[in-house]
């Protein structure tokens, strides 16, 4: 399942195209090629910041990030821990 950054599931609307005989995934918002990438990802609350590096699935042409299973429940765990 892939998740964007607000903790909503897409897997039903991500689409898979075949180019050269590799799958590529589609965003769901603006149909463009998701790429495998580390991103930064900023945590508050408060005045407290914890900056912490995750992997996500990041489109090519509008940016949306689409996270794996945990990734979104690491995060929330990491914002519990500074409040």
């Amino acid at each position: 399942m892939l998740y964007d950054e607000f903790g909503v599931i897409h897997e039903h609307e991500i689409k898979e195209a075949i180019k050269g005989g590799e799958i590529i995934m589609k965003c769901a918002i603006c149909g463009g090629e998701l790429k495998d990438k580390i991103v930064t990802e900023e945590i508050a609350e408060g005045n407290d910041r914890v900056v912490t590096k995750v992997r996500a699935n990041v489109c090519e042409d509008c940016h949306e990030r689409y996270y794996q299973e945990g990734v979104v429940d690491n995060l929330i765990r990491l914002k519990e821990a500074i409040t």
